[in-house]
């Protein structure tokens, strides 16, 4: 049946469709100016010396990973509240995932587990390569605890920033990189701001930033300083260019970032709307025994995802049941990446996941998106709370 409200969509106005068409009748498609005033405008807003526009966040993860360094045989640990693209990022470098269990409260990572597992690792000397760390729902609680403990381990730490275009923490936005390697954004559909499919990766790290520009156009360069079979005081035709590494075609094309750039003028207005409907569907639940995502005092949260947590799997069952009886969509974020096929030969002791399992097992996420409005969240709080005393 078709839905009466969407669990979550885009939102595009005339600006946006003028800026994409104008792409399509000017002279570059893709590799031109719009892409490097596309980058220019998410550095100065994230307060970041670098912005990388590639084609989607996986591919910002991997060249991010593979610029710090993680290679065959390293282990990059993360959490398993994450869409399977995070771990996946890091075996495409070739390096081993382990998960880390969530906080309950945050849904984020668990600094506390994460000391713990570290303090293990470090006596058996297999301290990971990397962490990552996902600001589920575009939450950074637990964050700045999480850099403090990498930072004394001496591990680097990149941001899955795929929900948090337009957080903050103490004031300052999300992609700064004050406590990280490197800050990858997501442009999907649904997304805080959208290109329609695409990624940038924010770094105040200099050879970071180049090493990532490099991968993400086949290995190849144009900058005489980087030529190796060729002296940068020898002057070579302007068609020269040398293949110096094994890159992918991760660009961004113009058609891509002139909607990213059109988009970028909204990621307050996007977010303060977003902030306004789950401050809603907070004071909607308050003495019901639905549980929300803790988020503590320092942080401002994009507020990409709404999601509960159920008193329990069966209530949870009837309410979607009920959702799809009266056309309210909803989602699920997110299986446990350890539970995929893929991830399960690893053999994991899903025991060793308390909080993850619970989550996974009472969890939903419900609409929330730049169309709903404050009578909407409380029509579908309101049929939760309906649910709840049958």
């Amino acid at each position: 049946m078709s839905h009466k409200h969407v669990y979550s969509r885009q939102c595009l106005d005339e600006i946006d469709l003028q800026a994409v068409t104008s792409v399509l009748t000017s002279d570059y498609l893709t590799q031109g100016p719009i892409t490097e005033a596309f980058e220019t405008a998410i550095a100065s807003y994230a307060g970041s010396k670098n912005a990388i526009a590639v084609n989607s966040a996986t591919s910002g993860l991997h060249l991010a990973l593979l610029a710090c360094g993680v290679r065959d045989g390293d282990e990059v640990w993360t959490t398993p509240n994450t869409f399977v693209a995070t771990a996946n990022a890091a075996r495409m470098c070739g390096a081993t995932v382990k998960f880390v269990d969530i906080d309950p409260q945050t849904l984020n990572l668990s600094p506390d587990t994460l000391m713990a597992a570290l303090d293990i690792a470090k006596k058996s000397q297999r301290l990971p390569r990397a962490i990552i760390f996902v600001h589920f729902g575009g939450n950074p609680t637990g964050f700045r605890e999480v850099a403090q403990i990498a930072a004394s381990f001496d591990i680097d730490l990149i941001e899955d920033a795929s929900h948090a275009l337009g957080s903050k923490i103490l004031g300052q936005p999300i992609g700064n990189c004050t406590y990280s390697k490197a800050t990858i954004f997501s442009l999907h559909a649904v997304k805080p701001i959208t290109s329609g499919e695409g990624g940038v990766v924010t770094t105040n790290d200099l050879f970071i930033a180049d090493q990532i520009r490099l991968l993400r156009s086949h290995g190849v360069t144009r900058n005489p300083d980087w030529f190796q079979h060729s002296s940068p005081k020898v002057k070579q035709p302007k068609w020269y260019y040398e293949q110096i590494a094994l890159g992918f075609n991760y660009r961004m094309s113009d058609i891509h970032a002139a909607l990213g750039l059109s988009q970028a003028q909204k990621i307050d207005p996007f977010a303060n709307h977003r902030r306004e409907l789950a401050k809603a569907y907070e004071e909607c639940f308050r003495d019901t025994g639905i549980e929300t995502q803790h988020h503590n005092h320092e942080v401002e949260s994009a507020r990409h995802l709404f999601v509960i947590k159920c008193p329990s799997p069966e209530i949870r069952d009837q309410l979607t049941q009920r959702f799809d009886l009266v056309g309210i969509g909803y989602n699920f974020h997110y299986i446990p990446v350890y539970r995929h096929p893929y991830y399960s030969a690893a053999d994991l002791d899903h025991r060793d996941f308390k909080y993850m399992e619970d989550y996974y097992a009472r969890g939903l996420t419900l609409p929330l998106h730049a169309f709903l409005t404050k009578d909407d969240v409380e029509e579908i709080a309101q049929t939760i709370r309906a649910e709840l005393v049958e």
